[in-house]
């Protein structure tokens, strides 16, 4: 085993080390949540968020949570001493979002986490009400139910949309990336399924940048080689945003 040296607690396996006694143990381990297993490309796009203990952060595509994780892992390693940040982890797939609760009460176990379940492009607003609960009473307007008092009430207070400081960006791609394991991926390529994809992942990513606090940072990825899923979508998204939006030098070195 050997340390990956710019991703902190990561090590890495040769497959000629990767006998079978240890790939069982590896595989219990992982069942266990007592580690994880994935690619090391996977583990890059937190890295160039610069997470802080007391950020509040969005996955917006976050199943199966690796990336999840690695935020909560990082953003505790800044911490003195109680979880302080928030990480919320969305997915559009009901299925895929459940399968991320277990990885966060099982393994991170962070207070600060919330699982969502909503389409990315269409992730909702969240506000934040200046009306204390301790303010106003509990009656209804003409007696009126406590409830529909509260509604009423929210209704009319002015409300702050609530931004994100970081935002994990890794949308659906055509996989392409990841031919070396899954060659037979290659009868299923088209040039055609990877400009249906641009689409998606450009409304995605101009989502993430309207949820993203002035001068917080989101990270663009996929697992795909095509530069109409990535270098395209970015220059477009940059495009649309006119200025408001800048690429981040060097976000590798900090």
């Amino acid at each position: 085993w050997t340390r990956v040296p710019w991703a902190p607690g990561a090590w890495r396996c040769e497959d000629r080390d990767y006998e079978d006694s240890l790939q069982r143990q590896i595989v219990a381990l992982n069942k266990a949540y007592a580690l994880r297993i994935q690619e090391a490309a996977s583990l890059v796009p937190p890295l160039l968020l610069g997470l802080g203990a007391r950020d509040l952060v969005l996955d917006m595509c976050s199943a199966p949570g690796s990336k999840t994780l690695e935020c909560l892992e990082l953003m505790r390693a800044g911490a003195d001493c109680a979880d302080e940040g928030v990480v919320v982890a969305n997915d559009a797939d009901a299925e895929r979002a459940f399968e991320i609760l277990p990885l966060i009460t099982r393994k991170a176990r962070h207070t600060g986490t919330i699982v969502t379940l909503a389409n990315a492009a269409k992730f909702p607003p969240l506000v934040l009400s200046e009306r204390g609960p301790e303010e106003g009473g509990t009656q209804g307007p003409c007696g009126g139910s406590p409830a529909a008092a509260e509604a009423q009430l929210q209704l009319e207070q002015p409300q702050e949309q609530l931004l994100f400081d970081r935002i994990v960006c890794d949308v659906p791609c055509s996989g392409d990336g990841t031919l070396r394991k899954h060659p037979h991926a290659w009868a299923a390529w088209s040039l055609r399924q990877a400009l249906t994809f641009h689409t998606k992942q450009l409304r995605i990513l101009c989502r993430g940048l309207h949820l993203l606090r002035p001068g917080g940072r989101l990270a663009y990825s996929t697992c795909s080689l095509n530069p109409i899923e990535n270098e395209a979508v970015v220059a477009a998204a940059l495009l649309r945003f006119a200025g408001d939006v800048a690429l981040v030098p060097d976000a590798a070195a900090g």
